[in-house]
C-alpha cells in the first residue's frame, strides 16, 4: 500500500492507494473512503454529500481550523448544505454515521 502525506496549513490529510483490482473495497477500508464524498470541493454557496451507505447520517457540523464550531445541521437529508454565511477558507465537515464521525475537509470560496 502507497501512502502520501499531504500537509494543508494547519491540517494533514494521509491518502492511501489500494493496488487491488477486485470490486469489492480492500480489507479495512473505512467508510469515508468508500461511500461517503462531499461535492463540489471547493464550493461557493452549497455542498452537498453522497451517501450510499444504509445507516444513517444523524449530524453534521462544520468546524473552523482551530476546532471551533461555525454550523451544524440535526438529521439533515442528504441534500444542499448552504454555507453562503461562512468566510472564505478551509474548514472540516464533520459527519456523523451511526457511531461514527467522517471528517472531510472542505474549501469554501467567494
Amino acid at each position: 500500500m502507497k501512502k502520501l502525506l499531504l500537509s494543508v496549513g494547519l491540517i494533514a490529510l494521509t491518502f492511501s492507494a489500494f493496488t487491488q483490482t477486485s470490486v469489492d473495497p480492500p480489507a479495512g477500508t473505512s467508510i469515508e473512503q468508500n461511500i461517503l464524498v462531499i461535492y463540489p470541493n471547493p464550493a461557493r454557496e452549497v455542498f452537498k454529500i453522497r451517501y450510499n451507505g444504509t445507516e444513517e447520517i444523524t449530524d453534521v457540523t462544520i468546524r473552523d481550523v482551530d476546532g471551533r464550531k461555525v454550523k451544524t445541521y440535526d438529521k439533515p437529508k442528504p441534500e444542499k448544505f448552504f454555507i453562503t454565511d461562512l468566510t472564505p477558507g478551509v474548514y472540516v465537515v464533520d459527519i456523523t454515521v451511526g457511531s461514527k464521525v467522517v471528517s472531510h475537509k472542505l474549501i469554501v470560496e467567494q
